[in-house]
């Protein structure tokens, strides 16, 4: 299977929220106190605002010719404050890649690319967010090299 990556448009967001359509559903289900369906509209121009900002990056993956996955990254720049040093990173946003096409490569060839970019813009250090409920997201990106990091812990009332 031939699967190419190119940089995501503008004109690429009814399709990449369709997509994520998939992925954020499970974010709704397993944590519905924090997320939340948002319409048609209200994802498409959020996709559009996601590739449009100046500090943000996005990548399709197609074959055939048909986006079956992508990635959004996005700049960061902590500042430095008393205790912590300043701290740039490029933060792997979204990845999503059809449910039916999972576990080809495609999420791997996503990330080389975020890594090719985070290291073209000079930057040292790739960043994700996984949710405690997701193992299986978890397991993937390991495999991909990420590590643990930081940990989120939460205590409910």
């Amino acid at each position: 299977m031939t699967i190419g990556i190119r940089i995501a448009t503008i004109e690429d967001a009814a399709e990449l929220a369709q997509l994520n359509k998939e992925v954020h559903s499970i974010h709704v289900e397993n944590v519905p106190d924090v997320f939340r369906l948002p319409s048609e509209p209200e994802m498409i121009e959020t996709f559009r605002m996601f590739i449009g900002h100046p500090d943000n990056k996005g990548f399709v993956a197609l074959k055939d010719g048909v986006i079956v996955g992508y990635a959004i990254l996005m700049k960061r720049h902590i500042p430095q404050n008393p205790f912590c040093k300043m701290r740039e990173y490029v933060e792997l946003d979204q990845i999503c890649v059809k449910s039916q096409l999972r576990k080809m490569g495609i999420a791997r060839q996503l990330v080389e690319r975020a890594v090719e970019y985070a290291k073209h813009i000079g930057y040292k250090d790739l960043q994700l967010t996984v949710w405690g409920f997701n193992q299986n997201a978890q397991k993937s990106f390991a495999s991909l090299g990420f590590e643990d990091y930081q940990k989120k812990m939460i205590l409910r009332l």
